[in-house]
């Protein structure tokens, strides 16, 4: 009876880790927003999703993995994509834009300039480049910028509005 009752015991234990193991929180959702992002510099790791349990959240970090094979290969193509994340048996569908890095806004410092017509230079203007990756770089005025007619203007007396154009 003895060894009946610790085999009994041994099983009830048993029985009972399995039922708490189980019953832990379980995933109610996973949240991620969509991506939109230059394809020269794209990188999945650096974007989170939250997994949303019964009774709390959790941030994670995106892994080539958490997508089929199918998916990975879009992460290499321009345009406009569907992908689906999934954790955990829990699956999440977003939208990846990659595009090419480009020029998004254009500033010119100083953006007003007075200069005597012997010593204006291009490069008294500096041009501040800030593209779609989010970064910024600085670069000289060159007439490669201009088009012809306010080159010509640029040339002669008198107080000019030009229009400074890069990739469009």
């Amino acid at each position: 009876k003895v060894n009946i009752m610790k085999k009994i015991f041994v099983l009830l234990t048993f029985l009972m880790f399995i039922f708490l193991t189980g019953c832990g929180s379980k995933i109610v959702s996973i949240e991620a927003d969509d991506i939109v992002a230059c394809i020269e510099n794209f990188n999945i790791t650096d974007y989170t999703f939250k997994v949303v349990y019964e009774d709390s959240e959790e941030t994670k970090q995106m892994t080539m993995n958490l997508f089929s094979q199918e998916d990975q290969v879009k992460f290499y193509e321009l345009g406009e994509h569907q992908v689906t994340l999934s954790y955990e048996g829990v699956k999440k569908v977003i939208n990846v834009t990659l595009e090419e890095r480009k020029v998004i806004e254009l500033k010119a410092n100083p953006s007003t300039i007075s200069s005597y017509l012997k010593e204006f230079r291009y490069e008294l203007v500096e041009l501040e480049l800030i593209y779609n990756d989010g970064t910024v770089e600085t670069e000289k005025l060159s007439k490669s910028y201009l088009s012809n007619e306010d080159i010509i203007s640029l040339g002669k007396p008198g107080t000019y509005d030009i229009e400074i154009s890069i990739e469009g």
